[in-house]
């Protein structure tokens, strides 16, 4: 059965049913029955359009879908229309954009001198992002909208939130970049102190070499006016472009970049090139492949390892050792306080330790292989033999080394000899029993060898080629090996200076006769022109233009007398006549 709708009539619909109920009931019940009717017909208005059915105890039991649907549409409508009139916590009214940050949009921003409004949040964000990629060290703290280059002002960095440690960081980062960009200004990558600069002026007459060995060039020159700086507080020379140090001398900056990352001579640091290239040894290990082709590095060549290390770093040893050195370079050793291979050898003082094979002693300390050996081979430094060329420059113990030991013989041997025969040369003169000697504060106590090394002195016979006594000596004057010039020629023991005529002693041959000095009461240490004798002090009196042998007799020192004299005997007056002393020995019994 279909059901069409009909027109809205619901009096009709109503009032039949009134007329209905009155032939049922009788006529005492029509006007309630009406009333309750017309009620009914008021209340089921709206619910014609069911069909007219009259009153449905279960509201809207079937709903029409197209109600629903209409209902929805209305309750959108009315939720924008509210949203509309009521202002979003989401986005600001129109009336308030103006007030807020103008990058986050969220909160209200504080005026910058540029027109642009920054909540603290976002300026602290900004802040944090420059700290991070050190830009406050390069450039000023501006504006971060867009394209401003408008400064921040100072007031709004103190109130944005951050903390005094990163308020500390970013004053420390613009005074950095304050003083970068004031040309008369500069600070000490060391000490960090900063102080006033000037140019100074360029010497192009100046013959000086860059740390390549070559002279520098003109630009090189303009740049060593302009930037090479020595800091007034530490005294650290450095580039005050490139805050390089040391400086870099004989390179512009860019020109020292280009070095830095070419690969490098192992000994002399220079930059290799097809040019410069040596030729590899034949059969030569990889470690020595990697060097220039200047004499004095194809020299140093000969004598080094050519093993890597299993660490990749070359070794810095001499060629032909059992075991191999360890690693010394920076990275290896770390910041444990060990030697490392840029530190500079103790001897020479001019290259650090990689420039050349390195050795390191018995005793543990490291120098270049050449300077330890040259060190040996050119004994004492003066007339007096001493024997410090055979002790480690750091901590004075012996030097020891396998690579040394057949060089090192024959000087051991040498001291021994003169050790021996100091100790029989200060029993000759009564000193064995020095106060020095029992006390047990002082430094020779019980070690009579040193005491007599120390103290007396002996040179070694141009002649024979055999060391003899030449006098007493401080004990102060011990350490201090000085180089001297001097006549090898002039240096003659007794014995040959007596020729072979003299006499010897019969009990101890012609070893201790001895002269004493032309002009005064000491022996006689010099033999100078064949023929005269001389103290040590006495030589050196001559040697500086004090001419003795040109004094009258009567200006050169007196002898007291046997009983006061030095030597203890009796012997013509000073400046007259050689006088040989004969066999001490002897003469002392």
């Amino acid at each position: 059965m279909v059901m069409k709708p009909i027109n809205n009539n619901s009096g009709n619909s109503n009032n039949n049913g009134s007329n209905n109920n009155n032939n049922n009931n009788g006529g005492n019940n029509n006007n309630s029955n009406s009333n309750s009717n017309n009620n009914n017909s008021n209340n089921n208005n709206n619910n014609s359009s069911s069909g007219g059915l009259g009153p449905n105890p279960n509201p809207n039991p079937n709903p029409n879908p197209n109600n629903k649907l209409n209902q929805k549409v209305d309750e959108k409508k009315l939720k924008e229309s509210q949203e509309m009139k009521a202002p979003s916590k989401e986005e600001p009214s129109d009336w308030m954009a103006e007030f807020m940050c103008a990058i986050c949009k969220k909160e209200q921003g504080y005026d910058i001198p540029c027109g642009h409004k920054l909540c603290g949040g976002c300026v602290k964000k900004h802040l944090l992002n420059g700290i991070v990629r050190q830009r406050w060290k390069k450039e000023a703290i501006q504006c971060c909208i867009g394209k401003c280059t408008e400064q921040l002002p100072h007031w709004l960095i103190k109130e944005c939130g951050l903390g005094e440690a990163y308020q500390q960081q970013i004053e420390e980062m613009q005074k950095e970049f304050l003083i970068s960009s004031d040309p008369t200004m500069t600070q000490c990558p060391q000490c960090k102190n900063y102080f006033a600069t000037e140019t100074g002026e360029v010497d192009y007459a100046s013959k000086e070499k860059g740390n390549d060995g070559k002279p520098i060039g003109i630009e090189e020159h303009k740049h060593k006016a302009r930037w090479r700086f020595r800091c007034s507080q530490c005294s650290a020379i450095f580039c005050g472009s490139c805050k390089a140090m040391p400086y870099h001398l004989g390179y512009t900056c860019e020109t020292w970049k280009d070095y830095q990352e070419a690969k490098k001579c192992r000994f002399c640091d220079k930059a290799l090139t097809h040019e410069n290239l040596a030729k590899p040894e034949v059969g030569s290990g990889p470690g020595l492949k990697s060097i220039c082709s200047d004499d004095a590095c194809l020299e140093k060549r000969k004598w080094s390892c050519d093993k890597v290390l299993s660490c990749g770093h070359n070794c810095i040893g001499i060629r032909g050792e059992r075991r191999c050195l360890p690693c010394l370079d920076e990275k290896c050793v770390g910041k444990n306080g060990a030697t490392n291979s840029e530190e500079f050898c103790n001897i020479c003082w001019v290259d650090p330790l990689k420039a050349a094979p390195t050795i390191r002693l018995e005793c543990g300390h490291y120098f270049h292989f050449m300077c330890v050996w040259n060190k040996i081979d050119r004994r004492w430094p003066s007339a007096r033999i001493t024997f410090g060329f055979l002790s480690c420059p750091l901590c004075k113990k012996e030097i020891k080394h396998e690579a040394m030991r057949e060089m090192a013989s024959k000087h051991y041997q040498l001291k021994e000899q003169i050790t021996k025969d100091a100790v029989e040369r200060l029993k000759i003169e009564g000193l064995d029993s020095a106060p020095r000697l029992k006390d047990p504060n002082d430094t020779y106590y019980n070690n009579i060898e040193k005491y007599a090394m120390d103290r007396l002195a002996f040179y070694m016979c141009s002649k024979c080629s055999q060391p003899y006594f030449g006098g007493m000596k401080a004990c102060e004057e011990a350490g201090m090996e000085q180089e001297e010039s001097y006549k090898q020629e002039h240096l003659v023991c007794g014995s040959c200076a007596a020729g072979a005529d003299t006499k010897s002693c019969k009990k101890h041959g012609k070893k201790f006769i001895t002269y004493k000095c032309k002009f005064c009461c000491s022996v006689g240490t010099w033999y100078c022109w064949g023929s005269t004798h001389f103290c040590d002090v006495c030589h050196k009196k001559q040697e500086k233009g004090t001419y003795l042998n040109r004094l009258p007799i009567d200006q050169l020192p007196k002898c007291p007398g046997p009983a006061s004299c030095p030597l203890g005997i009796e012997h013509p007056p000073n400046g007259v006549e050689e006088f040989s002393l004969g066999c001490v020995v002897c003469i002392r019994k």
